[in-house]
């Protein structure tokens, strides 16, 4: 599922930045179908953010540091969050992309609006995780 894309302004730039929250384990027809999807390294080894230079991808999935004074780390419950960025190639020094094209480290004064986009599709991640989709919690009684 994609969520709303964002438009954020840097140094002169536009960064597009959109969330997508894949689908939960029950949603697939059988195990082979689920575990092909997980990709490479598995469901929890590519969560989180996608980091494209040049629509060329850097990042298949890492935190990039985030989530305050103690890192994210990746953790079941947020497996299924995938957040995309194409960032133009004039930002490699801002972004700290290594010469070898395969780390990306966010630039300080975008770290808090990053974060806040990656708690929100964690929590979002997390509904799904638990409940098999977004409103689709039982309902409580009382």
């Amino acid at each position: 599922m994609e969520m709303r894309s964002e438009r954020i302004r840097y140094s002169g730039a536009s960064l597009f930045i959109t969330p997508y929250i894949l689908p939960h384990r029950d949603r697939f027809a059988n195990d082979a179908e689920y575990e092909a999807a997980g990709g490479p390294g598995g469901w929890n080894a590519r969560q989180g953010f996608y980091v494209y230079r040049a629509r060329r991808l850097l990042v298949p999935g890492s935190w990039l540091g985030l989530g305050g004074a103690r890192a994210w780390t990746r953790e079941e419950s947020s497996r299924l969050a995938r957040i995309e960025i194409d960032l133009p190639v004039d930002m490699d020094v801002d972004w700290r992309i290594d010469v070898r094209k395969s780390q990306a480290r966010p630039p300080g004064s975008l770290r808090a609006r990053l974060t806040a986009i990656a708690e929100h599709c964690r929590e979002q991640a997390r509904e799904v995780f638990v409940w098999r989709g977004l409103g689709s919690r039982p309902r409580q009684l009382g």
